[in-house]
């Protein structure tokens, strides 16, 4: 009895230990299954993926970007949710926190980004359940990076939800809303998606779907057939399911590229 109790407390405080962060680099964070850049890769979460950090290594680490030096420590992470898990072998996972932001701190910043763009800002509210509910990318090719998220309407009960991307660096438009009623895809929600992710600009995609016969791609696609992506693009997806799509900027509007 005395040992049960022990393990009991032992495992409440492991729990109550865990802490949750989110991914900061644009283009994902490397797993690895050792604390050090030696160890093997095994994975890598996207920007904006929550992950749980068990604990904090003595292993330092720092890395260059731009003219900064990012410094920080290699910590040990669980495993996060379908679509983003993880199937580490040596079930230990390790990543650079030099790219991790406490949850506090990241949706508190998300929140501050919305508050720049929406002269009202009592109208939408981060869906922050979704993960990622927020992406990094420079969807309109201007060089700066912008902000897409998942928000719905603080009046609707529903929480239908809608992509809002946020430009910086455009002083011409702000803000775009999909979503709404004159949505470009006729669609009115987007609470339903598992994966939300950027697509880095120069990645060729294509549909795995055959319009004219309503049935799936089974032959390998063309090159003809793929598209190179100009700027930045999002790819959202159901998890366990079919449907959903890229959505990329090209010919001065928002296209769909339907994915099954």
């Amino acid at each position: 009895m005395r040992n049960l109790l022990f393990l009991f407390l032992l495992l409440t405080v492991s729990i109550s230990a865990q802490k949750t962060y989110y991914v900061t680099a644009k283009n994902g964070l490397i797993v690895r299954n050792q604390p050090n850049v030696k160890g093997k890769r095994i994975g890598k979460f996207p920007y904006g993926v929550r992950v749980n950090v068990l604990h904090k290594t003595n292993h330092t680490f720092s890395v260059k970007q731009n003219s900064n030096s990012i410094l920080g420590h290699w910590v040990e992470v669980s495993s996060v949710s379908f679509p983003y898990y993880i199937e580490s072998e040596s079930e230990k996972m390790y990543v650079f926190d030099g790219f991790l932001s406490s949850e506090q701190v990241f949706i508190e910043d998300i929140k501050y980004q919305l508050s720049l763009n929406i002269k009202n800002k009592d109208t939408y509210r981060l869906l922050t359940k979704n993960n990622p509910f927020a992406i990094l990318g420079d969807f309109d090719g201007n060089g700066i990076d912008d902000y897409a998220m998942i928000v719905s309407e603080k009046e609707d009960k529903e929480n239908k939800g809608k992509i809002i991307i946020l430009y910086r660096g455009n002083a011409d438009q702000k803000i775009v809303v999909f979503g709404n009623e004159n949505d470009p895809f006729d669609i009115t929600n987007y609470n339903w998606h598992g994966y939300f992710e950027m697509i880095p600009k120069g990645s060729k995609i294509y549909s795995n779907w055959d319009d004219e016969k309503d049935d799936f791609i089974t032959e390998d696609v063309p090159e003809h057939k793929k598209h190179t992506l100009v700027t930045d693009a999002f790819f959202i997806h159901q998890s366990e399911s079919c449907g959903g799509g890229y959505i990329y900027w090209q010919h001065q509007k928002f296209n769909w590229m339907q994915v099954e």
